[in-house]
């Protein structure tokens, strides 16, 4: 199943965070990055600044439950 345009944005925007800051990445890098047009950007997202506020605190999220999973894990260990 494909996945939705506004998820593959998302992931895009996720994975040039690994290497970048946000404020050094832009719309035309973005929409390149998971073969999308500018416009389909703009029809879901009004900015960088939007997106940011949907894809920081997924991640940020999964680090939490990755680090949570890790301290049981060395409690289990010992």
């Amino acid at each position: 199943m494909p996945k939705s345009t506004k998820n593959q944005i998302m992931n895009a925007l996720a994975e040039l965070l690994q290497t970048k800051r946000l404020d050094d990445i832009t719309v035309t890098e973005l929409v390149e990055q998971c073969g999308l047009s500018r416009q389909a950007f703009y029809y879901h997202f009004s900015d960088l600044y939007a997106l940011r506020s949907l894809v920081v605190p997924l991640h940020q999220g999964v680090g939490y439950f990755i680090a949570a999973l890790y301290a049981v894990a060395s409690r289990v260990e010992r």
